[in-house]
């Protein structure tokens, strides 16, 4: 086998849906430096200490998830509307709108995408 990796991340997943039709789900991946602060150990810390307290890691890993949740999804069941790539508008409002600026985000490095809670 190979050398283990020198570091460890967390690794956490959103998935959205719609209550209109709740077979379309769309998923995320969290990253690691946003979600780190919210555990009191390192995520290679935890991989240790799974190793010789799996208790007490499981209930850091639990407490970190659901401080995680209270602060990014503080309605953890409440489904969103998602709209990837957006207009101009969509993301600054109609001031940029005015200047003609109909056309869709999608020529960007990293796609983005608005949640609205779905009512």
């Amino acid at each position: 086998g190979g050398a283990p990796p020198s570091k460890y991340v967390f690794i956490m997943h959103a998935t959205f849906g719609t209550t209109k039709d709740q077979n379309k789900l769309l998923a995320c991946k969290l990253p690691s430096s946003l979600i780190e602060p919210y555990f009191e150990s390192s995520a290679t810390e935890l991989r240790s200490l799974s190793k010789s307290d799996r208790a007490k890691c499981d209930r850091i890993v639990k407490q970190g998830g659901d401080m995680v949740r209270a602060k990014f999804f503080p309605n953890y069941l409440q489904y969103y509307k998602a709209r990837l790539l957006p207009t101009v508008e969509d993301v600054f409002g109609g001031a940029a709108a005015g200047n003609n600026h109909h056309f869709a985000l999608d020529n960007v490095q990293t796609p983005i995408l608005i949640l609205e809670p779905d009512k």
